[in-house]
């Protein structure tokens, strides 16, 4: 079952990416509009664009200029993109995608007919009227008026409907209810146990960054119907919602997730406000005011309960408020308390320096600062190869990282487990679920029983998505024959799918070493430069361990060595520098930039291309390089600590920062020491080079080469 194109728009951030398309130079924009039409399916970049265009709609007159003109059709043209492919998905509805007739009246009255038709083909859809309602909320506000109200026939509790009508004039309905009082659920006697085990697991690392989907998410809460004390779901459910809140429309977030986030950290609050979850709880996020109150009491409640752990009851209010009432306001309400007295001094002094951190390091905004790559940027017009991708499930699975599934599943708890299996989640239907039950069976000896359980679903993988990473990291990587005749089966049936043919390599090398190098053999008949194909060829014979194996990754040595010879003493671009320190807090910190983007295999295609057409974009490249560091460097099938091939983008990439901004400050994430695919020795090479061309202030960089005192 493949993904909806609605599916996939509610599970990439595109407002995100709509937000960072301010920051797209002129350049970049055509580049990424060459490259789109070989691309069409990439949403991100689609978004991305969308919120290009919007500054200069926003700003414009009903006088346009021919520039604006161009604009305004291109802007309409990935509009109705989204009104025919993707309706009824969330960001159909924000203003990225809203029109002004006052002053472009003729691309309004086509997106207003778009829209008309998607309301007569899905009569039924909710979503799809209230996007339409959000359309034309400014402008036909009596006909915004009657898609809500045909909203609340359809569904009467539904949170867009019941939020949106009361700003268009007085209404008669009901409003937003709050959550009920949940203290009169008994306590199981486990669940203090329950409640330790899953601080064991490390509950809240393990879903910072888990990307669920909406069908994960329906599945969490279907498990919380047959087990309302199951944290590890309960937390999940609330950092989706943190990553789903805000949004770019009349309301500035999404009413059915805010309900949503309400019930379950209220739930959290009332029973467990002394949990140890780290900093995650998903109380990162800005929420409406009335809510936050409701909140904040809640806090204030569960600090008077008598619980043993009261340091860590502040700890959790203390991330909240400062959150959403600020720093001289959570002082204020927290440090007047007579429980907060009773604390020992030294507690005391530990959380006020916790407080002004929690202040201090809120995310930096670097919306709002004067940030122009138009300054850097060039055109350059570029071939677009033909894009090969695999196929659309493949690319699913590996946008939705299931590799990182696999790995909750082998750290989640016992009963939050044994709740997933009691469901029966049919496979294709939420494959991080899927995975998550897979990966449950890797912590321990494995069973018979567990065996006979997983078998299933991997071979379901090997026949679904061959090119996927997960098709390989399996616990189940015993010799079996059914699996192996599946993997061979695939590969007959794709013969020149180097993708398939390379993870059906790295199944069998375990259990048979000899078919292994033969067909990694093969893909370098048809692939010479194939880096997995190499190390795998290299490992073999030698005996070695792909998890730790130490690969020279020669070809590409040789490649690098050529192109730090060939560095120009002139490309030492001082202002491409100073843009580059000013974006993110201290240098290009990628990680800044990229925590609530997680970027699509086809989105780093089209920045790939787009940058041989525009490759002064910082923004483009930083992207790319924080794809490579998050996660997919160690991920999946790949062969020894680092993905060879990933290595190499990551290692391209880097030496064109360090060629043309040698003396920005630039931060990159520590890697592995293994030189062959770390590519170590390629960095110091070209550190040593440009220093001799520029002297020994430019290259900076940590944590190989840190800065002196």
């Amino acid at each position: 079952m493949e993904p909806s194109v609605t599916e996939r728009a509610d599970f990439y951030n595109l407002e995100y990416a709509a937000k960072l398309g301010k920051l797209l130079p002129a350049a970049s924009a055509r580049a990424l509009e060459k490259v789109l039409p070989h691309n069409p399916q990439d949403l991100v970049t689609r978004a991305r664009l969308l919120g290009h265009y919007w500054i200069f709609y926003k700003d414009m007159r009903a006088k346009q200029s021919a520039a604006n003109q161009q604009r305004c059709k291109l802007r309409c043209d990935h509009i109705l993109w989204f009104v025919e492919n993707a309706p009824d998905c969330v960001f159909a509805g924000d203003y990225y995608l809203c029109c002004d007739p006052g002053k472009d009246k003729k691309h309004y009255n086509r997106i207003k007919a778009a829209w008309r038709k998607q309301i007569k083909s899905t009569p039924s859809c909710a979503q799809t009227h209230v996007n339409f309602a959000l359309f034309l909320f400014e402008h036909e506000p009596n006909s915004a008026r009657t898609l809500l109200r045909r909203v609340l026939q359809l569904e009467p509790l539904n949170e867009w409907a019941l939020a949106l009508l009361p700003t268009l004039g007085p209404f008669d309905g009901q409003s937003l209810p709050l959550p009920a009082d949940l203290s009169a659920e008994q306590l199981p006697p486990s669940i203090n146990q329950r409640m330790r085990d899953a601080e064991k697991m490390t509950l809240s690392w393990t879903t910072i960054f888990s990307g669920i989907s909406q069908a994960t998410v329906d599945t969490l809460e279907s498990v919380l119907k047959l087990d309302p004390f199951d944290l590890w779901a309960r937390v999940d459910i609330l950092h989706w919602c943190e990553s789903q809140m805000e949004r770019a429309n009349v309301l500035g977030h999404n009413p059915r997730v805010v309900q949503s986030w309400l019930r379950h950290c209220l739930w959290i609050v009332n029973y467990f406000p002394h949990v140890r979850l780290g900093g995650h709880f998903g109380f990162g996020a800005k929420i409406p005011r009335n809510y936050a109150i409701v909140v904040k009491d809640a806090f204030l409640q569960g600090i008077r309960l008598n619980v043993e752990d009261k340091e860590q009851v502040f700890r959790n209010s203390f991330r909240f408020l400062v959150r959403n009432f600020g720093l001289a306001s959570a002082r204020r309400v927290l440090c007047e308390l007579e429980e907060w007295q009773k604390l020992p001094s030294s507690v005391r002094r530990k959380l006020q320096v916790e407080l002004a951190d929690h202040a201090r390091l809120q995310a930096p905004d670097i919306f709002k600062k004067r940030i122009d790559l138009n300054d850097v940027a060039r055109f350059q017009d570029s071939y677009i190869p033909p894009c090969l991708m695999p196929t659309e499930l493949s690319m699913w699975a590996n946008d939705l990282d299931l590799s990182r599934a696999n790995s909750q599943g082998l750290n989640a708890p016992t009963d939050s487990t044994a709740n997933l299996k009691r469901l029966g989640v049919p496979f294709a239907k939420d494959l991080i679920t899927t995975i998550r039950i897979a990966g449950s069976c890797g912590r321990r000896q494995i069973t018979e029983a567990e065996v006979a359980e997983i078998r299933p679903i991997v071979g379901w993988v090997i026949q679904a998505m061959p090119e996927s990473d997960i098709a390989t990291s399996l616990s189940d990587r015993e010799s079996c024959d059914v699996l192996n005749c599946q993997w061979n089966e695939q590969i007959e049936a794709h013969p020149h799918n180097m993708r398939i043919a390379m993870n059906a390599a790295l199944w069998l090398y375990l259990s048979d070493a000899t078919s292994a190098i033969q067909i990694a053999k093969s893909v370098l008949e048809q692939s010479p430069d194939d880096a997995e194909a190499l190390a795998l060829v290299y490992a073999i014979p030698l005996g070695q361990d792909l998890r730790v194996l130490d690969f020279r990754d020669e070809p590409f040595e040789k490649k690098c060595e050529k192109i730090v010879r060939n560095f120009e003493p002139q490309a030492n671009d001082r202002v491409l520098a100073k843009l580059c320190d000013r974006i993110g807090r201290s240098g290009l910190f990628i990680f800044s930039l990229l925590y609530s983007l997680s970027l699509p295999t086809r989105t780093v295609w089209t920045n790939e291309q787009a940058l041989k057409i525009n490759p002064n974009d910082l923004i483009l490249r930083a992207e790319v390089l924080g794809w490579c560091d998050r996660n997919n460097l160690t991920r999946g099938t790949f062969v020894g600590p680092t993905n060879p091939q990933i290595a190499r983008i990551r290692t391209e990439h880097v030496l064109w920062l360090l060629e043309h901004v040698p003396n920005a400050n630039l931060h990159f994430f520590k890697m592995t020491e293994h030189d062959g695919l770390s590519h170590k020795k390629i960095w110091e090479s070209a550190v040593r080079t440009l220093r001799k061309m520029h002297g020994p202030h430019v290259a900076r960089y940590r944590p190989e080469f840190p800065k002196r005192k």
